[in-house]
């Protein structure tokens, strides 16, 4: 009888063996686990995981790159490489036994990319294939794999076909005959660049000396004796090379150099046969030859963007685009609008303005200090051209604040949609934004995100951007490292003006907050000392609920924080937290809401500082008399004039020089001072050049940004030669 059941046993034994033989070489699932996974598609071929299988893997142990009682193609980490969990193993995804997922097993010829396998023949399923010269290329219903890098039939992608009289080139459909082509449009040049049609004629601008570039370069030569390759100006020695003011290497006749572009441009146009040609327009416009004259393709309303292109009435060119000309009001601050001169402005209560007035000098509303002018950046100069900034109300005229060193208006106008405005410090310490007649900090404002009008579902607004409101997981999870909270991926903070979104220590998402030179993650909906924003401390007694402070009202409630709120009282008096407190003594809120002063420190003037240097670590701040100085090998020393101590501890001036504003210079120069930087009228400074004169290289033409260098003849020097 025994006998009998031995040898039942043994049959059951070889009958299972046999049955998972079978299901091996037929691909059937073996078991219910390995049915979960994803069936291969049409035509591919498939493979079971083994261990001797020859690719990385990792087994299923606690940690990131666990696996085990994991569904098949979940991410999983693997080495510092991505991975999928297949079979309860983490293998790389990028084998070709598993490629992508745990299905898919690539042929001997075969590579595993990024979409898949690859090989030189399309199969179904598969959207990527190598072309003949090693290229990745596409499938597009053909058995041979297409190049979408000159197909005219898919260029840059499958089906994506060019219109008659185009080809293709670098996967985007461009001109192949240039006859009555505007001046400046891509056509195909030779070999596999672009050329640009100039006169008729497509200009190979990768390689002839007289049309080298990528854009804009019919007519844009090369210096004298200079080859092009490559669409770059290049010397003997292979690197590139530009045209100098100075005529060394020069231009060729008929040309000057444009300090713009760096090529050699012509003077003049002449007629048909020099259309979209580059001109010397001078400053920073793209001049073309349009109509046998030199015009700015950036504002020119016959020629915008490209020459013959005219914009239809009621439009005008703005940046080289026709756009609708616009009609300005108090709602529409800060919008593009068309000057009387035909230039872009920027529309500014009710009127179109050039934003480079002292009194808007880069952004409408935001004004300089009085005695100062705007430069041509948008940036409040001296009379020396050097950079200036309000650090108080009374240097501003009459009816602004001082407030992030601009001059500012305190109040906006009724329904005003832009413009600057004086809010107090911002949490990004920029300027308050006119929103519906209201000063608003957009970084923060729950009802003005970002822009005027973007109200946040969440409630919550964090460095510009509304807090998203919980929702499901993604599916397959984070990547790189992140983790999902609340249905968004998150990162660890990272110190930086960006801010961003975070998993606060309470379990939900919480907002990335700088403090000088690092960030945290705070919970805006419960962190009394950061409610409903980075740094908005609720007062003493109130908790945090939602991100509103519990019993706050009136002008510093949520939304307003920074705010000017008793004027009279000073304008030091901001809202922090809900309450209405002194930044110039408030050690809390520190010359900013929220700016708390170290230990030992106190808040004098707004400015967190020591009393006293003894014992103290070099490069804290600290108070000498009515200056504000820095720790130096115990002693509180002026940094602005210290000649021992200029700019930073232990940084001398040298003989001969001074120390004035941090910045070290010789008070006059000498011929043994050549070169070195001097103290103009001021105490700007410039450079000793020549005869012993101290210039401003910045202006001077003979000396333009360094002694020696100048500009042409036609040519002044503002911050280069224009």
């Amino acid at each position: 009888m025994w006998k009998h059941l031995l040898v039942l046993v043994a049959l059951i034994v070889a009958c299972l063996a046999a049955c998972e033989t079978q299901s091996t070489s037929t691909g059937e699932p073996s078991s219910l686990e390995d049915a979960s996974a994803p069936a291969a598609a049409p035509g591919d071929a498939t493979a079971p995981l083994s261990s001797d299988a020859g690719v990385k893997k990792k087994d299923g142990g606690a940690g990131e790159g666990t696996c085990k009682g994991a569904f098949d193609n979940k991410a999983c980490a693997l080495d510092g490489d991505d991975g999928i969990c297949c079979g309860g193993v983490c293998v790389s995804r990028y084998e070709k036994e598993h490629c992508r997922r745990c299905s898919e097993k690539c042929e001997d010829k075969e590579t595993c990319g990024l979409t898949g396998c690859l090989g030189t023949r399309c199969k179904p399923g598969r959207a990527s294939c190598y072309t003949a010269d090693g290229n990745i290329g596409g499938c597009c219903g053909e058995a041979q794999c297409t190049d979408l890098q000159t197909s005219a039939l898919h260029c840059g992608t499958c089906g994506h076909a060019c219109d008659p009289g185009f080809g293709c080139i670098n996967g985007s459909c461009v001109l192949a005959d240039c006859t009555g082509a505007p001046g400046g449009a891509r056509c195909l040049g030779q070999g596999s660049f672009f050329g640009e049609c100039c006169g008729g004629v497509c200009k190979d601008v990768n390689a002839e000396a007289n049309h080298c570039g990528a854009c804009g370069a019919c007519g844009a030569a090369c210096p004298v004796g200079v080859t092009c390759s490559n669409a770059q100006c290049k010397g003997d020695a292979g690197g590139p090379v530009w045209c100098s003011v100075a005529s060394s290497p020069p231009c060729p006749s008929g040309t000057t150099c444009s300090a713009h572009t760096g090529r050699c441009e012509q003077t003049a146009c002449s007629g048909a046969a020099e259309e979209g040609y580059a001109c010397a327009l001078g400053g920073s416009a793209r001049g073309a030859c349009c109509g046998g004259g030199c015009v700015d393709l950036r504002s020119d309303a016959n020629h915008c963007g490209t020459c013959g292109a005219t914009c239809a009435a009621g439009e005008w060119c703005s940046a080289g685009y026709c756009q609708a000309k616009v009609t300005c009001a108090v709602g529409n601050s800060g919008v593009a609008c068309n000057l009387p001169s035909g230039k872009s402005g920027v529309c500014c209560d009710s009127a179109c303005i050039e934003a480079r007035s002292a009194d808007s000098c880069g952004q409408c509303g935001a004004g300089c200090k009085s005695g100062s002018t705007c430069r041509a950046d948008g940036i409040c100069a001296d009379a020396k051209g050097a950079a200036v900034f309000c650090t108080d109300s009374t240097e501003c005229p009459a009816g602004r604040t001082c407030n992030a060193g601009r001059c500012l208006r305190a109040t906006c106008a009724p329904g005003a949609n832009g413009g600057a405005c004086a809010f107090g410090r911002t949490s990004r310490g920029t300027f308050g934004t006119c929103c519906n007649g209201e000063c608003v900090d957009v970084n923060q404002d729950k009802d003005s995100c970002g822009t005027c009008g973007n109200a946040c579902a969440s409630g919550l607004c964090a460095g510009g951007q509304c807090m998203p409101t919980p929702h499901a997981c993604p599916s397959g999870g984070c990547f790189g490292g992140q983790q999902c909270v609340d249905g968004t991926c998150v990162a660890a903070c990272q110190a930086g003006p960006m801010g961003g979104f975070c998993a606060a220590t309470s379990g939900g998402l919480g907002a990335c907050c700088d403090n000088f030179f690092s960030s945290s993650c705070q919970d805006l909906k419960g962190d009394a000392n950061n409610c409903g924003g980075c740094g908005v401390r609720c007062p003493a007694g109130q908790s945090c609920q939602g991100g509103k402070c519990s019993g706050a009202s009136g002008l510093c409630s949520a939304g307003h924080q920074g705010a000017h709120c008793d004027l009279a009282g000073g304008e030091s008096k901001l809202c922090c937290g809900g309450a209405c407190v002194d930044v110039d003594t408030d050690e809390f809120n520190c010359g900013s809401c929220g700016r708390t002063c170290g230990s030992g420190e106190s808040c004098i003037d707004g400015a967190c500082a020591v009393t006293s240097c003894a014992g103290v670590t070099n490069q804290r701040v600290c108070r000498v008399g009515a200056v504000f100085g820095v720790c130096c090998g115990g002693a509180c020393v002026d940094t602005k004039s210290d000649e021992t101590h200029c700019g930073q501890c232990n940084k001398g001036c040298g003989s001969g020089a001074e120390c004035r504003l941090s910045r070290c210079a010789v008070p006059t120069c000498a011929p043994a001072s050549a070169g070195a930087p001097c103290f103009l009228a001021g105490d700007a400074v410039g450079r000793c050049c020549g005869a012993g004169a101290c210039v401003d290289i910045t202006k001077d033409p003979k000396n333009c940004l360094g002694c020696g260098i100048a500009c042409g003849p036609t040519q002044s020097c503002a911050n280069g030669c224009q």
